[in-house]
């Protein structure tokens, strides 16, 4: 499915919101056909603003 309101990063991955709330990614985003993934607070400078996690330990990784 298309996301609604769909937003756009550098990379021209879509991202949306989450169809449904789990309680790890409650109010968060997500990637487009993927399963929840919250966007992690704070940058870096290999990630820019594509650094997500998964896990309420804060793991990060690039998208």
């Amino acid at each position: 499915e298309k996301c609604k309101s769909p937003r756009q990063w550098t990379d021209s991955k879509c991202l949306c919101e989450c169809s449904t709330t789990p309680a790890t990614c409650e109010g968060k985003q997500t990637w487009c056909g993927e399963a929840c993934q919250c966007i992690c607070p704070g940058g870096d400078k290999n990630c820019g603003n594509k650094k997500f996690f998964d896990k309420p330990s804060c793991e990060c990784k690039c998208k």
